[in-house]
This record gives C-alpha cells, structure tokens and sequence, in this order.
C-alpha cells in the first residue's frame, strides 16, 4: 500500500523544468536567455564595461518588449560552437544574426531574415591572382581560411572543392581569418563588407577585394534556436515580422551600416 501511494505522489508531481521546451520556459520565467558572438558592427561588446551594442542587441531587446519578456545576454559564445549551448539548454536562441547553411540546418530552427549580406572574396593587398577570375581559387595551391563548424566552412568546400581548407579553432573570431591572409597562412576569405570596413579602421592597406567579379554569395542572416523549438521560433518570428513592417529594423539596420539591406516589408 505504501509503494502505490508513493507512486501516486510521484506521478502527481509537476513536470521538472528540465522537461520544458524553449517556449515553456520563456513563458514561465518570463526570460529569454541569449547565446551571442561578437560581431562588430552588428553586436560589440565593450572591453570595459561588457555592455552589448549594434544592431543584433537592438532588435533583439525590441524582440523582447514585443514578448514581453526580460532578454539575458547569458552566454557568449563562438560562431563554430554555439550550437552545443542550445542543445544542452544553457540558452534558448543565439542572439547573434547567423549566416545559415546546410550543416547548421540539421541543428537549428531559425527565423525569417533578419537582414540581407553579401559575403565576397579578400585576398592580401599585393595579391591579384584572383582579379577577374574567382576561379582561380579553385586550386589545390590555393588556402581558403575558414571558421570550423562556420558558415564559411561549409560554403568554401562546396563552391570551391578543389582548394585546400585552412580551418580555423571553432572559438576563432573573424580578427582571426584577416591574420590568417595577412600573415600569408592563407591566400584568401569570404566575408562581408561590413565586417572588412571595421578591421581597415585600423589596418589600411593590408587586405584588398578582390575586383572585377561578383559577390560569391547573398545570404539571409537569421536567429536560430535549437532544431524543433518551433513554438520559440514562431514567436520571435511574429515579433520580428512586427518591426519589419514598423520600420524598426531598417531604422536600426542605417544607424548599423550602409551595407546591410532590410527584408521587404510584407505589404
């Protein structure tokens, strides 16, 4: 008799948050824990004072208000690792826009756009092997840096399968792909504009794009949260949508970079 009423409390006991999917825990707590990387300009970090700014950590918060739920920058993270953090629950969305591909697809739901980015090729100031002619780094003599577990990564190998990979740490930054280049590690990256335009601030004439070819790629950039959380994704989804069609994200986007382009509002 003892054992079936001790069953019947254990059974009757609430479900352990443990159990709850990303959504549930949102509501519940009324806090969406952020994973993010450092990207400048779209999110900087003060070395300081850890205070977060650009234009991820704006639309991020007005994502928030939006859910009416408190964001917490829980977990900084790198671009080849964050995944592991949302399997294993220590944040419930990387809070940094990502560059989706076919290996983070298998891990991640992600939202609509968030904005629009061109990724090119950059090679060393002094290296014009490649102007006129992406093709030519599709050659087993040519090293293509990348981040392992990068978006990078995965686009490098399919569209250039014939170069040799330089892959960098997962917890590399993207400070580390322009050394890679100029320390002649490697001959070339794939990155976008916006990113180039803060590393020549402070190093002028080192890296040059590579001219006369189109951009390699336009990428969507997105939030993700673990594969199947569609219930949280819907609803950053919705909340985003809304400062699409308000004019939120485009204002946001300008005051960021030129170079970012806003998604088209739905109507």
């Amino acid at each position: 008799m003892r054992y079936l009423v001790l069953l019947l409390v254990l059974f009757s006991l609430p479900v352990m948050a443990a159990d709850k999917n990303a959504a549930e825990r949102v509501i519940d707590s009324g806090v969406l824990r952020c994973g993010y990387a450092t990207s400048p300009p779209v999110l900087v970090k003060d070395a300081n004072t850890g205070k977060l700014s650009g234009s991820d950590y704006e639309i991020v918060e007005a994502i928030g208000k939006k859910l009416n739920v408190k964001v917490e920058w829980t977990e900084e993270v790198g671009w080849g690792n964050f995944i592991e953090g949302l399997r294993a629950n220590r944040y419930d969305m990387m809070c940094g826009s990502l560059w989706p591909d076919d290996a983070r697809i298998k891990f991640l739901s992600l939202t609509r756009p968030v904005y629009y980015d061109q990724m090119l090729a950059y090679a060393r100031m002094e290296d014009k092997r490649f102007d006129g002619n992406i093709e030519k780094i599709n050659d087993p003599k040519i090293k293509i840096a990348v981040i392992d577990g990068d978006a990078s990564a995965t686009f490098a190998r399919q569209r250039f399968p014939k170069a040799e990979i330089l892959s960098l740490p997962q917890t590399s930054v993207v400070a580390d792909m322009f050394l890679s280049v100029t320390t002649k590690k490697a001959d070339v990256i794939f990155m976008d504009p916006v990113r180039v335009a803060i590393y020549e601030k402070q190093n002028s004439g080192k890296i040059h794009r590579v001219s006369g070819v189109e951009p390699v790629n336009v990428i969507g950039t997105s939030y993700g949260v673990k594969a199947g959380e569609f219930h949280l994704r819907d609803m950053v989804d919705r909340a985003l949508g809304e400062l699409i069609n308000n004019g939120t994200v485009e204002r946001l986007l300008a005051e960021t970079s030129k170079d970012l382009k806003a998604p088209k509002k739905d109507f």
